[in-house]
């Protein structure tokens, strides 16, 4: 009987009946559009704001307070805490591994440097180019080619040895800046602490790297005789990871309810705001019935 009803009233008003349905298939094709469009937005300005550099810098808890003055940290390579390098791959091991899309660490000292005879003072930065990692079955490359979309090389860029070549000087880049108040030029040979460098190319970033020596991070790390050494590490990530300590919580607990990653007990109405209206209601309409039974 029911769809008997449906039938006719489709029969009878055809032209009614269209109308509404081409305004519901419309305004669920709009929601979905927009939808779609307002969460494929999001997620290319994330993207792009991610070529540009890190969003969250990672530093060993105790390390010393940073000296820098200029744009050069002043701060000697051999003080303060380190990280180890050997534990960045593990980066791909987290409960967030798939926000994180890459991790350049550095490691930098103001050194002396010896070129064409004469003698300056810059910063030695030891970083990843183009460093090709595994953790596990997976393997990736991490450096600041595919992450810092801001540096531009005049040149080569340098390779990331795995220790010191035998044959030929370690390539680096030499700092814009640098380069132009020294006359520093591509295929210059410098030295820094008795070790022969060649400069491939010359880097502009517009950061703290234009008046410095940029190294393969395992040539910095033979110079400044910290192996296995980073100082800080720039992460590359589509979002910022929740506090853990409300996620473990079980939802059912009295402490789901959790306000600046601080786990506080959700607050229980009280009985008595509730029971006392309602007494107070009760009272009222038998005091009410009395006067009634009396009158009659």
């Amino acid at each position: 009987m029911f769809f008997r009803l449906l039938f006719e009233s489709f029969r009878r008003q055809k032209r009614r009946k269209s109308v509404a349905l081409l305004a519901i298939a419309l305004g669920m094709t709009i929601a979905t559009a927009m939808i779609a469009v307002g969460n494929d937005v999001g997620d290319k300005i994330n993207e792009d704001l991610r070529r540009n550099g890190g969003n969250l810098v990672l530093t060993p808890m105790e390390d010393t307070l940073d000296v820098n003055l200029g744009g050069v940290d002043l701060k000697p390579a051999s003080e303060g805490a380190f990280i180890a390098e050997s534990d960045l791959p593990k980066l791909k091991g987290i409960f967030w591994r798939r926000n994180i899309r890459n991790f350049v660490p550095y490691l930098s000292s103001p050194e002396t440097i010896i070129a064409g005879g004469r003698s300056l003072n810059a910063e030695l930065i030891g970083t990843y180019f183009d460093q090709p990692l595994h953790f596990g079955e997976d393997e990736f490359t991490a450096g600041v080619r595919s992450m810092s979309g801001l540096w531009k090389v005049q040149g080569e860029w340098p390779e990331d040895y795995t220790a010191w070549p035998e044959h030929e000087s370690p390539r680096v880049l030499a700092g814009s800046m640098l380069a132009e108040e020294n006359n520093l030029s591509v295929g210059d040979d410098i030295e820094i602490a008795g070790r022969k460098l060649h400069i491939s190319g010359i880097v502009n970033t517009g950061g703290v790297e234009d008046r410095a020596i940029v190294a393969p991070l395992h040539i910095a790390q033979a110079i400044l005789g910290q192996p296995n050494k980073v100082r800080r590490v720039v992460v590359s990530a589509l979002t910022k990871p929740e506090d853990a300590l409300p996620a473990a919580i079980p939802t059912r607990s009295p402490l789901r309810h959790a306000t600046g990653g601080i786990a506080r007990p959700t607050p229980t109405p009280s009985p008595s705001r509730f029971m006392k209206p309602c007494r107070t209601f009760a009272l009222t309409r038998f005091v009410r019935s009395n006067r009634t039974r009396a009158r009659s």
